[in-house]
């Protein structure tokens, strides 16, 4: 009770930074109990207390959105009106012209280039607090009137692409499960190079995303076969939503240019690919010793880089 006073205030009416940070924590951390349940996708009740994974992921979701709603496009009016950008790329963005003008309705892009939880609680790695583009209405009513579905409810093929999916219970079974309160993916493809990966897919998960697993390394601008510029308009069409996260770490010790942004570039270049992305997860290294990143790209080319797509109408996250 003492908790629940705190979040909404004495007054019923209060809100505050961090009486939204606490309700957030609360529900996340009901959601990293139920992480590890592999019995079902987040949909069916477990537990003595007939717990769901997915009520705990929607309740974190609403307590985001009143973030954004409020403290979260002060920072960002902040941000636009004291940090104006001073390396913005000078390509041309290509992505899928129905969703531009929604491109600013999601959580800001920081200046540290990581999420809400590091910006509000310094928590480094935190894969949940985003704002899935599926939570808007009216994109998942031009799904829905799609064709090609078949698991998940009917419309569009929806496709999540992890590059550099590492283990499961990491981001691939996050996006998975954040986009599971709006609309459900119907496929999933996980693009590592480590062998060990298919074994941790619950079956529950294999069985109702379609999941398939590319044991590859990922490859930007050679022109084999494991480049992915190659590899998307193989495995996705212009009519599926298309979600793609890219995040390579060439090794823990990582020095100079790092592969995420000529992949962005490149991506850039290829109008007939970019196209094919609805949303896109990326992070950009740039030079952080702290994280042993000794890069050759600045946090403010990178901050510019997200922020400078964002303002031509890209659906991007700063991951992670």
């Amino acid at each position: 009770m003492h908790i629940l006073t705190d979040i909404t205030g004495s007054d019923g009416k209060t809100f505050e930074s961090r009486t939204l940070l606490t309700g957030y924590f609360l529900v996340s951390l009901g959601r990293s109990v139920l992480h590890g349940h592999d019995g079902n996708i987040g949909s069916t009740p477990v537990t003595s207390w007939e717990l769901k994974l997915v009520d705990f992921i929607a309740l974190q979701a609403a307590y985001l959105k009143l973030y954004l709603d409020s403290f979260g496009k002060l920072y960002t009016n902040q941000l636009e009106k004291h940090v104006p950008m001073a390396f913005p790329p000078n390509f041309t963005v290509h992505s899928k012209p129905e969703w531009v003008h929604l491109a600013h309705n999601f959580e800001p892009i920081y200046s540290s280039l990581r999420n809400w939880m590091f910006h509000e609680a310094k928590n480094l790695i935190d894969f949940g607090p985003y704002r899935p583009l599926v939570a808007e209405k009216e994109v998942r009513d031009k799904i829905s009137s799609g064709g090609g579905g078949k698991k998940g409810g009917a419309g569009k093929r929806r496709i999540l692409i992890d590059i550099g999916a590492n283990g499961f219970f990491a981001s691939p079974k996050y996006l998975l499960d954040s986009y599971l309160p709006y609309m459900p993916f119907t496929h999933a493809i996980m693009i590592e190079p480590e062998p060990h990966f298919s074994a941790s897919i619950p079956k529950a998960y294999s069985e109702a995303y379609n999941i398939s697993f590319l044991q590859i390394y990922s490859e930007v601008g050679t022109g084999t076969e494991n480049d992915v510029l190659k590899i998307l308009p193989k495995i996705v069409s212009p009519d599926d939503f298309v979600v793609l996260k890219y995040d390579v770490d060439p090794n823990r010790f990582a020095y100079g240019p790092t592969m995420e942004w000529g992949f962005m570039f490149m991506l850039m270049q290829t109008p007939e690919i970019a196209q094919l992305v609805d949303e896109l997860y990326i992070e950009l290294h740039f030079h952080y010793p702290s994280l042993y990143w000794k890069h050759y790209h600045s946090n403010w080319e990178a901050l510019d880089a997200l922020r400078y797509l964002r303002s031509k109408g890209m659906i991007v996250h700063a991951w992670p």
